[in-house]
């Protein structure tokens, strides 16, 4: 079932990913756009910890997809940030990610075009893995790549 234009990267996809994550155990996470929870199973049994999950459709119901953006992300203190941001609004959470120290990484899921436009956002960027649109359901129009942000 598609919600607010979700689209869920496949189970397999997620274990693939689990492998290339560098999170440690009892390290303090949040996923923003959890949708249905695929990769935050993997990673919860991989780094034992608790896992804060913030999604539009879950927990802010009724609300807009701005409140993610509303977040006051200093209130979690020294954290990992990952997700599946939906497209139309990853620049505006880039550019509110940016002001936060407190974050210190970020693993995002990224439309591939847009790679290139958030250099200017952050000092390094590294591209854990491309996929395909016939890796989400359901397909988007787009490919997408996996990065971490320090």
């Amino acid at each position: 079932m598609k919600i607010r234009g979700s689209n869920f990267l496949s189970k397999i996809k997620c274990y693939y990913l689990d492998k290339k994550l560098n999170i440690f155990k009892n390290s303090k996470i949040i996923e923003i756009a959890s949708g249905n929870g695929n990769l935050s199973k993997f990673l919860n049994n991989k780094c034992n910890s608790k896992i804060i999950e913030i999604d539009i459709n879950n927990i802010f119901k009724n609300s807009t997809i701005e409140s993610i953006l509303n977040i006051n992300f200093r209130f979690y203190g020294r954290v990992i940030l990952y997700g599946n941001i939906p497209y139309n609004i990853t620049s505006k959470v880039m550019k509110t990610i940016k002001n936060y120290k407190n974050i210190f990484e970020f693993y995002v899921m990224i439309q591939i075009d847009f790679l290139s436009k958030i250099n200017i956002y952050f000092k390094k960027i590294i591209k854990i893995k491309c996929f395909r649109n016939i890796d989400f359901i359901p397909k988007p129009r787009v490919n997408s790549v996996f990065v971490k942000i320090i």
